[in-house]
């Protein structure tokens, strides 16, 4: 089943974060539910808000995903908190958000679309080392260096590694 959050009408406790800060209302995202998860497909504010905590249940179902494009091009975006449900992020998802300099809630995700942060300030990365796959470019932030730590390794479900996934790594 589908569901457009700016279509669904949002309830005071549709929204759920565990975070101390209040969660951005579920009515900005537009989303599909499907196997009784959620996928984030738009963010119907882009360019109003500085900070933008995405929550952890829609309608009761967890948000597992960021599709493509969801919050790319946003020129005021400066930081993101996502839920520690969030498994994959699609491609391009925050490209060219060129003053988001913060990225919380990476820890769980293990599969990483094309170009996910080109064109951002992040400097820093939680990953998984749960992690499946890259896409071509997938964490590079290029021309920068980003840091994801001392100890990058991977498990045997690991698949694949896109063109350039890990370029520019400190």
């Amino acid at each position: 089943s589908s569901t457009n959050g700016s279509n669904s009408g949002s309830k005071e406790d549709a929204t759920e974060a565990s975070d101390s800060k209040k969660a951005t209302d579920a009515k900005y995202f537009e989303y599909t539910v499907e196997n009784n998860e959620v996928t984030i497909e738009n963010f119907t504010r882009s360019g109003k808000e500085k900070e933008i905590i995405v929550p952890d249940k829609i309608e009761g179902y967890p948000v597992v995903a960021v599709d493509t494009n969801a919050f790319c091009n946003d020129e005021k975006l400066e930081k993101i908190k996502l839920p520690s449900t969030v498994r994959r992020l699609g491609d391009t998802v925050f490209g060219n958000d060129t003053n988001l300099v913060e990225v919380n809630g990476t820890e769980n995700i293990v599969e990483y679309g094309t170009y996910c942060f080109s064109g951002t300030n992040i400097s820093e990365l939680t990953l998984s080392p749960d992690i499946i796959s890259f896409g071509d470019y997938g964490i590079c932030i290029y021309p920068k260096f980003l840091n994801v730590g001392d100890d990058l390794m991977f498990n045997d479900n690991f698949v694949s590694f896109g063109i350039n996934s890990l370029s520019n790594l400190n």
